[in-house]
């Protein structure tokens, strides 16, 4: 599985979920993106809602070379940051916390439902292993901040790796 049909696959799942709360998610971050993102695909008056960018920053391949130079395996690591995006028109940033942390816990949730992101069918090399393993799922988020037109804007980074094995 390439590096681009990593990112799509992953974005594709998030985005077949309909997470409530998530406008728009993207294989990787547009040149511009906007409150409209945040809030495609939600009803109308919903106070809070987010964008997701799915970001791939290293691969690590381990080849396994058993019994010649084509019949060995080769693990392919793709570690992944799922970018939050949230913003809120909340009146009190407790409430829009309380919003943001609704969405997060739903991506978590999902990421745990399935570990191999829906891959399966689609890829010939199917993620076989993600969030798993010892280094697990990871989060973090930045302090919320209020913006001059009142909106909170929280920004949260979910880590994990995916897994794939290939014949090589």
């Amino acid at each position: 599985m390439s590096r681009k049909s990593t990112r799509h696959m992953v974005a594709d799942y998030l985005t077949a979920a309909n997470i409530p709360g998530i406008g728009a998610v993207y294989a990787s971050p547009p040149k511009i993106s906007g409150t409209k993102d945040a809030f495609a695909n939600i009803p109308t008056g919903t106070p809070s809602g987010s964008v997701i960018y799915v970001e791939l920053p290293e691969d690590k391949e381990i080849r396994s070379g058993f019994g010649g130079p084509v019949s060995g395996k080769k693990t392919i690591t793709h570690g992944l940051h799922l970018h939050l995006l949230f913003r809120s028109n909340q009146p009190a940033a407790e409430d829009a916390m309380d919003d943001h942390d609704d969405i997060h816990e739903a991506l978590l949730a999902l990421i745990r439902a399935d570990r191999t992101l829906g891959s399966t069918v689609a890829s010939p090399y199917p993620i076989f292993q993600a969030g798993e393993g010892l280094a697990g799922i990871t989060s973090g988020t930045g302090f919320p901040k209020i913006s001059g037109t009142g909106a909170t804007h929280i920004w949260t980074t979910i880590a994990f790796d995916a897994v794939e094995e290939i014949t090589s």
